[in-house]
């Protein structure tokens, strides 16, 4: 099953490259330290705008920017221009890939759908807000805040407009094969 509940490896095949998320959530007088341990980090800000501070320099980060975290960890702070401003929401991805190619955030809502699409590299979507219905591999699934949906290369998958939002990081990790990049689609004409 390509569904997995956050942190759970019970049945995760070996290509699997993510081993949990964690989202996290800064308001304007936090800070948050990643330490370093035997699996890589990624950062991915899902909202608001954060600085990251680690052994070369610091950068920031806005709404579906990402990071590699250095082996060497890393201090998060909120930047938060207002006294009553909107906390800085960001999701730490751990795990055992060779290369990200990509992350972002993405939303299917009423108007708007994830369209049936494939790509040259393994996709995985950690559902950050909402639930809904999405297809992998043939087969339909109820996913919901906290899930990681794992998708091999070469694998169609799609998400259809929702009633209500569903919000979700994309990370795509080391291109394989052809190499393409993005989205992409079966002839139709062989359907």
């Amino acid at each position: 099953m390509p569904v997995y509940k956050n942190g759970d490896a019970t049945g995760r095949p070996d290509w699997v490259e993510i081993s949990d998320t964690r989202p996290l959530t800064l308001d304007r007088d936090t800070a948050a330290r990643i330490e370093p341990d035997d699996l890589k980090s990624l950062l991915v800000c899902v909202s608001g705008q954060l600085t990251v501070t680690h052994d070369k320099g610091r950068v920031t980060l806005n709404r579906s920017d990402w990071l590699v975290v250095p082996d060497t960890g890393a201090l998060l702070h909120a930047v938060v221009p207002y006294i009553y401003g909107p906390a800085v929401e960001v999701l730490h991805v751990r795990g055992t890939w060779s290369a990200i190619s990509d992350a972002n955030v993405f939303q299917a809502r009423h108007d708007v759908e994830v369209e049936r699409h494939f790509h040259d590299f393994h996709e995985y979507w950690a559902i950050v807000h909402g639930s809904g219905p999405i297809e992998t591999e043939g087969e339909w699934y109820d996913v919901h805040a906290g899930d990681l949906v794992a998708t091999r290369m070469g694998d169609d998958h799609h998400m259809p407009a929702v009633e209500a939002a569903v919000e979700a990081v994309a990370i795509e990790t080391e291109p394989h094969g052809l190499k393409r990049l993005g989205h992409l689609h079966r002839d139709v004409r062989s359907r």
